[in-house]
């Protein structure tokens, strides 16, 4: 009975919200055309040859998917664990957002929040359906990781500026997470960097953070370790340093495809009128509260870095020629905890009875939260739209549920489309079938007896 108590209970509420939110029905669809079935090949293939150094697709190096390897490991430990399937390669995703929701709980306990900061906070990040999605914690992309780090790292970071007697260990902790980050999608964890800049500056702290040495020695460690990567990359894969390195950096200043050239309020305007249509409102009265709050103002003084990286890397991805919905994924758990802190600071319930106070944070949390995370939830019911192209898995499943069927069938794509790729690999693999691929888009010969 001792663990009951009303931490625990709470914690254990959001817990279960999370659940449902991030793994409710997580294989429930096939995987996605571009990246999700890529990265699923990279990870199949690599539990198949091994290769640790090199990702591999198709049977040759990837050359498109360029990013470092951290989360193909993780989906193929995943796979060894649990088979080739959706579960597998989406489980790190999945595990990544669950991980932000226990950073933002430690983060609330270590500084002294309270529990309904905590509630807020993690109530509103899993009711963001910017977050909460394709492409970012319900797939098997690379993007739930990569912001687990960026998270990690702004928190370690403020800890760094704000408790100089453990800067040491905080500036460690901010490294690896900014060299996992680094491994998990590329450069798009230094996006953040700059924010960290303008949050010394207005701390004034730039000669605390330029005078500690152990910065340089971190600074050069990162560095040296993503170069080794690369170097052993590179001589096991000629070529690759160059079409990486137009890769990560070409889409920032070129435009790859038309449907990603959008307007520089295109973030902004997407998540006003879709994706945080909910809080978006909150979030500029939040900030106008802020501005007519004094100085010494708690949870003002801990709201500063979480705008400040909102900002920032709003303007950074808002600058880029190329723009999709989920290059914005980072901002929503940044949102989240600005979001908490704004609530914190408006609301303080001073009554003579605890059930009245309980009963009034219940109905605020229902009032805020309630539609939001039911619409989330319906989303993971529903699933993604299905494209013809994608029922690869699905029809395989059918298909190998028949009796004395022949093992020789030829899939007919329309084009790239890696899914087909990792269920043909998975059935030739576990089920003994024999694939081949033909073009549908071609004229096509059926013959007698031949499955298509």
């Amino acid at each position: 009975m001792k663990y009951l108590t009303k931490k625990n209970i709470i914690i254990f509420i959001l817990l279960v919200a999370t659940y449902f939110s991030l793994f409710f029905q997580l294989d429930s669809y096939a995987l996605q055309l571009w990246d999700e079935g890529t990265y699923a090949v990279n990870a199949y293939e690599m539990c198949l040859d091994g290769d640790l150094l090199v990702k591999h697709f198709n049977g040759g190096p990837e050359m498109w998917a360029t990013n470092p390897p951290l989360v193909c490991y993780f989906q193929a430990i995943c796979i060894k664990i649990f088979g080739p399937n959706e579960l597998a390669v989406r489980l790190p995703s999945a595990l990544a957002a669950l991980g932000i929701i226990l950073l933002i709980i430690r983060f609330s306990i270590k500084e002294n929040l309270g529990l309904d900061f905590t509630t807020y906070a993690v109530l509103a990040l899993l009711s963001s359906q910017g977050y909460v999605t394709y492409h970012v914690t319900r797939t098997a992309d690379l993007d739930s990781v990569l912001i687990f780090f960026i998270i990690g790292s702004i928190i370690y970071f403020y800890k760094f500026i704000e408790y100089p007697e453990q800067k040491i260990k905080y500036l460690v902790l901010f490294s690896v997470f900014i060299l996992l980050g680094y491994y998990a999608k590329g450069i798009a964890c230094f996006m953040i960097l700059p924010a960290f800049l303008v949050y010394a500056i207005v701390k004034n702290k730039v000669l605390y953070v330029l005078k500690t040495k152990q910065l340089y020695y971190c600074m050069f460690s990162v560095i040296f370790i993503i170069l080794i990567y690369y170097y052993l990359r590179e001589q096991r894969n000629p070529g690759y340093v160059k079409t990486m390195f137009n890769s990560e950096f070409g889409r920032y200043t070129t435009i790859g495809n038309e449907l990603h050239q959008l307007p520089f309020l295109f973030y902004i305007k997407d998540m006003f009128e879709r994706e945080y249509k909910y809080f978006f409102p909150f979030i500029i009265g939040i900030i106008i509260l802020f501005m007519f709050l004094p100085k010494n103002n708690l949870y003002k003084n801990k709201s500063t870095i979480w705008l400040i990286c909102i900002v920032i890397f709003l303007l950074v991805i808002s600058l880029s020629s190329t723009k999709t919905n989920w290059y914005k994924a980072p901002l929503y758990p940044m949102l989240s905890i600005y979001f908490a802190l704004g609530l914190k600071s408006i609301i303080n319930y001073k009554t003579y009875s605890k059930t009245t106070t309980y009963v009034a944070k219940g109905t605020l949390c229902v009032g805020l939260f309630a539609f939001p995370y039911s619409s989330i939830i319906e989303d993971n019911i529903k699933g993604p739209l299905i494209w013809h192209d994608t029922q690869f898995g699905d029809a395989l499943r059918l298909y190998n549920s028949l009796k004395n069927k022949p093992l020789e069938l030829e899939m007919l794509l329309t084009g790239y489309n890696a899914p087909a790729i990792f269920y043909k690999t998975v059935y030739e693999k576990k089920f003994n079938y024999k694939i081949t691929i033909g073009s549908a888009i071609e004229k096509i010969t059926m013959l007698p007896g031949k499955v298509y």
